[in-house]
This record gives C-alpha cells, structure tokens and sequence, in this order.
C-alpha cells in the first residue's frame, strides 16, 4: 500500500512538472510551482529527483520507453509491413491525442540544454521500430530502391507533420479520424 501512495506522489509530481514545462517553458518553471501544483512540498520533489533537470528527464525517458513499448506491441500485431506500419501510425496519431502535453514535451525537450545526453539517446528507439519494419518490406520488394533509414525518414516526417499540424490548429479533425490518409500517404512516400 505504502509503494501505492509513493508511485502516486511521484507521478502527481511529474504530471505537474508537464504541465507546467508544456504551457510556459522549462526554464521558468520552478520547483515550488511544480510543489504546489503537485500538491506536495518541495522536499518531496528533492526526495524523488535530484534537480529539476532530473525531473524533466524522467518525464522524458519514462514518455519514449512507453511509446517504443507500444510502437512496438502495435507493430505485432500486423502480419504484413503495410499492417505493421499503419498499427504503428495509429497508435501515434491516437497517443498524441490522449497525451498532448506529453508528445508535445518530448518532441521539444530534445532541443533544450536541460536533458543529459544519455536521455536523448532515448529518441532514436521509436524510429528504430519503423526502420525494422521497412527492412522487412524492402526485403518483400515493396520499397523504393532507397536505404531504409532515409525511407524512415520520408515515412516518419508524414506521421510527424500531421502532429504538428494539428497541434498548430492546421488540422481540426482528430487526427484519429483522419489516419487512414494520414497512413495511405506515409506508405506511398515509401512503396513502390
């Protein structure tokens, strides 16, 4: 029970820390607000993360393990690359919908002088599932004749670019209801 009421605690912490980091900026952000939005005092903060570049690390680490770990779990679950691919699209589309404050964090941490660079080692695991995939498709002859890193990086841009343009209210649909374009458009920047 006691683990329950700790977990809990550092979760409230890092919930406002994102919050917080997400609609004004990292480093105006300070450890009392994240206490007192949190509601815990500043000392609990100190007792779970050294500094709040720690904080904003974990937050960081914790949101890329999760989504590779989902990436990867949606990708078995097709059986073609196509199926693999579009699984893969679905759960983004649909996860920065669930957690914007979230994807919007980890799409802009990485720019930021305040995350360690054994975090930022953490965001090439996300593109690695989508490389896998096409190796296994272009070894099927369903790719363009490109290396598989540089199709990654046409099919990623789609998936990133409608993110971003829904998160810049280019795109007022849910982006849900738009994946299966959205998808159509990421395998043919890539298929033959």
């Amino acid at each position: 029970m006691a683990t329950r009421g700790v977990q809990n605690k550092r979760q409230a912490i890092m919930q406002a820390a994102l919050k917080l980091f997400t609609s004004g900026h990292y480093h105006t952000t300070s450890i009392p607000e994240i206490a007192m939005l949190a509601g815990v005092g500043e000392g609990t903060i100190y007792h779970y993360f050294r500094c709040k570049s720690d904080l904003a690390a974990a937050i960081y680490c914790e949101g890329i393990n999760e989504c590779y770990e989902q990436m990867v779990r949606a990708a078995a679950e097709g059986t073609t690359p196509r199926e693999k691919l579009d699984n893969v699209a679905h759960y983004m589309l649909r996860r920065a919908e669930l957690q914007p404050e979230l994807i919007r964090f980890i799409n802009f941490a990485r720019y930021g002088d305040y995350l360690p660079q054994e975090a930022l080692v953490q965001q090439t695991r996300m593109p690695e599932v989508v490389c896998g995939i096409l190796k296994e498709a272009r070894c099927q002859g369903l790719l363009k004749d490109l290396e598989p890193e540089v199709l990654t990086l046409s099919w990623c841009s789609i998936i990133q670019g409608a993110l971003q343009a829904r998160r810049d209210g280019l795109v007022r649909r849910s982006l849900a209801s738009l994946a299966a374009p959205i998808c159509q458009c990421a395998w043919d920047s890539v298929a033959r």
